[in-house]
């Protein structure tokens, strides 16, 4: 085998191998049931899509009214999708983003660490450290949360554009811009708590590498590089702006925002946290939790060898410290920091109340797993001497175990959901939120009323409207069992504004979204009924325009001008591309004849 054809199998045959995680879930779907709430949404978002051509920036479920728990829960992300699902179908497209996602987290930190300085072969062992970490691939299979699953390994993307951008802009610069575009857009449409945790975070480890820049870059030039990276980030970001700015303005109201309920959250199963469950070498739960199947493990061993490596590092080197020796303490104090935010919850209650959204430490743990991959890129290529085979090849089989696990994590029957798992056709057929029964809508007990909470019972709908636009004659029966003048939570969204007739009587809307009523009358059963129709013209338009013009006209500008400046750019950059590419010109230059006149210029 040549060494060019050794190269592109290293680049090409990982990747590949690494997609196939993600194979057991394509075919069986053998994963936590929350998974297929994300499905369900693209199937209706692609409903709408086929119906009216454009996407709708809430989704309608059967209760006519938008589904108010995931209003904006990946909607940049799912538009787009709509588009190629309404040619081929939503699942094919769902699965193929299962893969792209885990493929591109992978290579993500492989860019990373050919950046620093590692050969094609030695930077897919971080890159594999990255893609085998326990908790990332439960994030598909154990907690079935798709969209922080994508959004986490688009953020070992735009780490992989920074880097490059920093480290060789000669090479590749387009490539690179286009990288941190699409991960920006990625993560501001895909999931939020990523997004706050990147802007955290990433400015972070690159700070930790920055000892590492090219030797001789001045300050300027350093910074100009930064620039043109955060531009290219801002602009993907700017591309879901008709998304991302009604959610940042309406977010800080709504149940995901509310420190009250937020906090509990951080206490709760503190057992998956402790440090010796964290820490455990191989993939595990706590014997006495219950609940979704969550690997809260990152790359132990591989975490092992990096702190070894890194501490020898600097221990050789102690008397004449070096560039080296600076990022290896920052990335040892990096990856404390944030074990200590993983397996020390109490922090978090007296975070501000923004921060509190993160709602559970162990997100973190896909971070670790980030520093750790950079951890061992600076190790290896520090590596010299007598202990650099050794120190590899002790690298090479903590890897090697870590793919093992992952097998395991992802071929784990427990990891399904309780009781027959459902497969994604179920969920077409039954064109109704997959946590919830076609039927009956449990609401949450968790909502609020002017700071206090109310325990609503279940609601039994008797009739369920089409999807699409409501019209005015649209209407939802609802029955149910309670006492005069007890406060209910209904499941009918308050946007378009609706009309309560019956037993209940409208008392306003909670901090989610959700119409709020009172009862006014019952039988002696204690049994009432009550009718909920839209307020609005034929067809209502399901959105919150009414409520909040300015943002969503602020949004889609943003969106506009984003497109338009990616467009521009994206034209400029290859113009520039096939200029570089064009030949050189083969027309003889003109030379001057001996003793011929020169030509003087017509008047």
């Amino acid at each position: 085998m040549t060494t060019a054809t050794e190269r592109r199998v290293a680049t090409v045959l990982p990747p590949l191998l690494v997609g196939l995680l993600a194979l057991p879930f394509v075919l069986h779907q053998n994963s936590w049931w929350e998974w297929n709430t994300a499905l369900w949404l693209l199937e209706r978002q692609t409903a709408h899509v086929s119906a009216h051509g454009v996407p709708t920036l809430f989704v309608h479920t059967e209760t006519a009214a938008f589904n108010p728990f995931f209003v904006f829960y990946a909607g940049f992300l799912f538009s787009v999708l709509a588009y190629p699902a309404a040619v081929v179908g939503a699942w094919p497209v769902f699965a193929a983003v299962s893969v792209a996602a885990l493929m591109a987290g992978y290579l993500g930190i492989w860019w990373t660490a050919r950046n620093l300085g590692l050969s094609q072969r030695l930077a897919i062992l971080p890159g594999l450290v990255f893609a085998t970490t326990p908790y990332l691939l439960a994030d598909l299979y154990g907690r079935g949360a798709w969209a922080e699953f994508v959004a986490v390994n688009a953020a070992a993307v735009m780490l992989g554009g920074l880097t490059a951008l920093v480290w060789h802009p000669e090479r590749g610069r387009g490539r690179a811009l286009a990288a941190l575009a699409g991960s920006g857009a990625l993560l501001a449409g895909t999931h939020n708590v990523s997004l706050m945790l990147c802007a955290l975070l990433l400015p972070l480890l690159l700070a930790a590498l920055l000892p590492l820049a090219p030797a001789g870059l001045p300050l300027s030039g350093l910074v100009r590089r930064l620039s043109l990276g955060v531009l290219a980030i801002t602009l993907g970001v700017g591309l879901t702006g008709a998304w991302l700015i009604p959610n940042l303005w309406l977010g800080p109201s709504t149940y995901a925002a509310d420190a009250t309920l937020n906090a509990p959250l951080f206490l709760e199963n503190p057992e998956l946290v402790r440090l010796a469950n964290v820490l455990s070498p191989w993939p595990s739960i706590p014997a006495h939790y219950s609940g979704r199947w969550v690997y809260t493990q990152p790359p132990v061993l591989a975490m092992a060898w990096a702190l070894a490596a890194l501490l020898a590092l600097i221990w050789t080197r102690r008397r004449a410290p070096d560039r080296l020796v600076a990022t290896a303490g920052i990335l040892l104090a990096l990856g404390a920091c944030l074990l200590v935010l993983l397996v020390d919850q109490t922090w978090w209650t007296s975070f501000p109340r923004l921060l509190q959204a993160v709602q559970f430490t162990y997100r973190l743990v896909p971070y670790v797993a980030i520093v750790i991959a950079l951890g061992i890129s600076v190790a290896v290529t520090a590596a010299n001497g007598r202990w650099r085979r050794p120190g590899i090849a002790a690298l090479v089989v903590a890897v090697g175990a870590q793919a093992v696990m992952a097998v395991f994590v992802v071929l784990d029957s427990e990891a399904g959901s309780p009781g027959a798992p459902l497969q994604h056709g179920d969920i077409r057929a039954a064109a109704a939120p997959p946590s919830f029964s076609a039927t009956t809508y449990p609401v949450q007990t968790q909502f609020l009323v002017r700071g206090r909470p109310i325990g609503p019972p279940t609601f039994r709908l008797t009739r369920s409207v089409p999807e699409g636009l409501l019209t005015a004659a649209d209407a939802v029966t609802l029955r149910g069992k309670g006492k005069v003048g007890e406060p209910l939570v209904l499941p009918v969204a308050w946007s378009p504004p609706v009309r309560l007739s019956g037993d209940v009587r409208l008392a306003g809307r909670e901090t989610f979204g959700l119409v709020v009523g009172t009862v006014a009358r019952t039988d002696r059963a204690g049994r009432w009924t009550a009718t909920a129709r839209p307020r609005c013209a034929t067809p209502c338009v399901n959105a919150l325009s009414g409520d909040a013009p300015w943002p969503m006209l602020a949004g889609q500008l943003l969106t506009l001008l984003s497109a338009t400046a990616l467009g521009v750019a994206g034209v400029a950059g290859l113009r520039r591309r096939r200029r570089r590419r064009a030949p050189p010109s083969t027309t003889p230059e003109a030379r001057p004849i001996p003793g011929a006149p020169t030509p003087v210029a017509a008047p």
